[in-house]
């Protein structure tokens, strides 16, 4: 599919490339490394902090998933409310 602006023909790429699709897996594998090494040096006998972040981190996850229908829910009791 290609796009004219100006005169200059751009071609939109459809699908990222491999290494794209990899990069948010391979951050979230480092960082849970990262959160476990830091919990065994620093923290050691404190398990809640990490647990606390993966629940949090999980939440947004699903959050930004179902960030339309969140917003258009939030949006009717916002519009409910001000009656």
């Amino acid at each position: 599919m290609a796009a004219a602006r100006g005169g200059v023909r751009l071609r939109l790429r459809q699908h990222p490339a491999p290494d794209e699709e990899l990069f948010p897996p391979r951050a979230l594998l480092f960082l849970a490394i990262g959160i476990y090494r830091l919990q065994q040096d620093v923290f050691p006998n404190h398990g809640g902090w990490p647990v606390f972040l993966l629940a949090t981190g999980l939440a947004l996850m699903v959050a930004a998933a179902n960030y339309a229908p969140l917003k258009v829910a939030l949006a009717r009791v916002l519009k409910k409310s001000r009656r």
